[in-house]
Parts: C-alpha cells; sequence; structure tokens
C-alpha cells in the first residue's frame, strides 16, 4: 500500500524534461566515452572572485559560522541598498526594505507564497524561465501565458497583455534581461507595464538577475519609475554577474509594509541564507564599485562569434541578445519540434542544449549558453551547420 502520495500541484508539475535532466542525460553520455560539449546550464565558466573567497573564508574564520538575522547580515544588506541606489538612483532602507534569500528563486517563492492568495493569477510573458511557472502551482497559484513571438522580438504588446487581464489576475513576473532570450526592455516598454499594473492594481515581481550583464545600452528596472516601488518586489542575485552560483545568495528588494510577512515566510522557507557566503558576496558587490565587470566583456566577445557564426546558417535566424548569458536561435523551414532537434544534437552532434518547449516557446528555437569557451562555440558552429542540413 502506497502512503506517500505527491499532493494535486505536485502533480500538475511536469517531473522531466528540464534544464537539469539534459545535464544528467548529457554528463551521463560522457561518463559512456561520448564528447559532449555543454551549452545547457545558465552558469558563467568563471571563477567567483578571489577577494569574495576571501572574504567568506575570514568571515568563517571569525566566527560567522552561526546564525544571523534572518533578513540577511547588516554588511551584506548595506552593500545591496547602495548598489541599488548607484544603479537606479532611489534610497533603500537596508532593514526594512531589504531581504536576502537563499538564491533569487527562494526570493520568488517567498514572494508567491506570502502576497498572494490561493487560486490568484499570475501573467507570465513567454518565453519563460521555467521555474516561474512550478513555483505557481506550488504556492497554490494558477498562471496565464501570454505568447511572445521571434518576429517581434519576443516582445508583447501592451495591449495583448491588458486583453488576457481578468478580475483573477493579481500579478505579472517580468525578467529582464530574457533568459532564455536575452532581451532587454526598454524604460519605454517598462512604462507601459508599469501603466497596466497601476490601471488593473497588479504586484510585479521584477527578476533582475542579469542586470549587470548589459552588451549594449543600460539597464531599467521597473521599480524606478513613478508609484512603482510600492507595487513591485524586484529580485536579484550574485550568482551570474559575479559567477556566484553555487553560493546561493540572492536578495529582494520589496516594499516597507511587506518586509515582516515575506521576512516570516523565507525564514519558513530557508531560515536564513548561508552567513559566511554573505559576506563574500558583500565583498563582491562592493569591489564592483572600483573595479569594471572585466567578465562581461568576455561574455560579449563570445555573443558576438555566436551571433555572427549562426546568422551564416542557412535555417537559422537569431536577435542579438541585449544582455544575459544566452543566444536563443529560431530554426526556420523544419517539420521538427525545438525537442527533437534538441535531443539529436545531442545524440548525433554531442552538443547539449535546452528546447524552447522548456521555456514555453511557441517559436522553434534552442537556448544556448554563454558559459563556455570561444574554442567550443566555433566548434560548436561547425557540427551546428552540417546537423541543421538534417531538419531543412
Amino acid at each position: 500500500m502506497t502512503i506517500l502520495k505527491p499532493n494535486s500541484r505536485m502533480i500538475r508539475i511536469p517531473i522531466s524534461g528540464g534544464i537539469r535532466e539534459i545535464r544528467t542525460l548529457s554528463e551521463k553520455l560522457e561518463a559512456g566515452g561520448k564528447k559532449i560539449l555543454h551549452f545547457e546550464i545558465g552558469e558563467p565558466n568563471f571563477p567567483s572572485p578571489e577577494y569574495a573567497k576571501k572574504a567568506a573564508v575570514e568571515a568563517l574564520y571569525k566566527g560567522y559560522e552561526h546564525y544571523c538575522d534572518n533578513s540577511g547580515v547588516a554588511e551584506l544588506r548595506n552593500s545591496i541598498a547602495e548598489n541599488v541606489y548607484d544603479e537606479y538612483g532611489y534610497t533603500v532602507d537596508p532593514e526594512n526594505e531589504l531581504i536576502v534569500t537563499l538564491g533569487a528563486t527562494e526570493a520568488i517563492m517567498m514572494t508567491l507564497l506570502s502576497l498572494f492568495e490561493f487560486g490568484d493569477e499570475i501573467i507570465l510573458l513567454s518565453p519563460i524561465y521555467p521555474a516561474y511557472a512550478d513555483q505557481i502551482i506550488m504556492a497554490g497559484l494558477t498562471y496565464k501565458i501570454i505568447h511572445g513571438k521571434f518576429e517581434n522580438n519576443f516582445l508583447i504588446s501592451p495591449s495583448e497583455i491588458e486583453s488576457n487581464i481578468s478580475n483573477k489576475t493579481k500579478g505579472i513576473i517580468i525578467n529582464s534581461p530574457s533568459n532564455p532570450t536575452g532581451v532587454a526592455m526598454s524604460k519605454e516598454y517598462l512604462n507601459e507595464i508599469a501603466n497596466l499594473a497601476h490601471k488593473h492594481n497588479l504586484i510585479v515581481i521584477s527578476d533582475e538577475c542579469y542586470k549587470n550583464l548589459i552588451f549594449e545600452g543600460k539597464h531599467y528596472s521597473i521599480s524606478s519609475l513613478p508609484g512603482m516601488r510600492e507595487r513591485c518586489v524586484v529580485v536579484s542575485a550574485a550568482s551570474k554577474t559575479f559567477s556566484m552560483t553555487g553560493w546561493r545568495i540572492g536578495w529582494a528588494v520589496i516594499p516597507k509594509e511587506y518586509k515582516t510577512y515575506g521576512q516570516k515566510a523565507h525564514a519558513l522557507l530557508t531560515t536564513h541564507a548561508t552567513t559566511f557566503c554573505q559576506y563574500g558576496v558583500a565583498k563582491a558587490i562592493r569591489e564592483s564599485k572600483k573595479n569594471p565587470l572585466t567578465n562581461l566583456n568576455k561574455l560579449k566577445h563570445r555573443r558576438d562569434i555566436f551571433v555572427s557564426g549562426l546568422s551564416k546558417i542557412k535555417g537559422i535566424e537569431i536577435i542579438p541578445p541585449h544582455g544575459g548569458l544566452f543566444v536563443y536561435p529560431h530554426f526556420i523551414g523544419v517539420n521538427n519540434s525545438s525537442v527533437e532537434i534538441c535531443t539529436y544534437l545531442l545524440y548525433e552532434a554531442g552538443i547539449a542544449t535546452v528546447p524552447g518547449e522548456t521555456f514555453r516557446s511557441k517559436d522553434c528555437c534552442l537556448r544556448f549558453s554563454l558559459g563556455c569557451s570561444t574554442e567550443e562555440i566555433y566548434e560548436c558552429l561547425e557540427k551546428l551547420a552540417s546537423a541543421v542540413k538534417q531538419f531543412s
């Protein structure tokens, strides 16, 4: 007799086809002797900053190995508040408007659990990071996906968004620059989203994990627009900016009226983020004010090589990403799904990538990570050019 059964919410969440599953499969093939080019995981392949490692070790040996304030150590919250002021131009109270979380994923889960009622609807603008939909289901909420199209640079018109808002709609998640497309939302576009939020009384969760990885122009946060701080939760992390994915340090900038409840949900989920790691992230943020992010130039160089090479392959269209860690080419004139193309590339060409269907994309696209060497990109392009002929 089976006693332990998943609840109805977990049954609704897809278990297979995720990014981690692709990584596990590719590693099994690799262990069996097949050479695999890894473009599936969204992780910079640079080491974490030495000064951040040193600060974390020093904190550990100073005795910062025990519990800390649920909302994070003061040193890190102060560093984040200073960073927000430098980048967005507004003042954040580190005591009452900041919560340090166990990565950005936990920050989003904390927000969904503590701000919305069961059954509330959240709007998602596809292509989306797949965890959004799964977290919404886990929180007992519902979602409505509005599909962006390659031909429109994956940006969905405000009028289309508004036509999908109902009396059940209570929030919207935006992600700029986007994972997977790399599209960054302009200030004008964010103004339109803000107008909808005001008009329909929506809460905005703004995932800005890639905000420092902008190749052209600058990053704009919807939270900096008039009247938006009161209805916005800004989520970010050290993971991508500083190549600190395994440190699992993220944060949420929140309205002060919500702090007590958000912090309670956060404490019940994780107690708090790892104490000594927070000192390393604080050091990384402070040093970034003095030293430019040299890794950004390397990522831009990889982006340029990838975009140039993809644009020369018949059967592929590519929009140069404005920022982020990915390129997201569109396969045209094919009768195969993105899953089928992804599977073929893995088994036949030894290229591990992620199908657009994982991101709820209706266009036949694949996501390739820039967390790799230029040599691997050139090899990937060569193999890809040969493989695409099988689908034309």
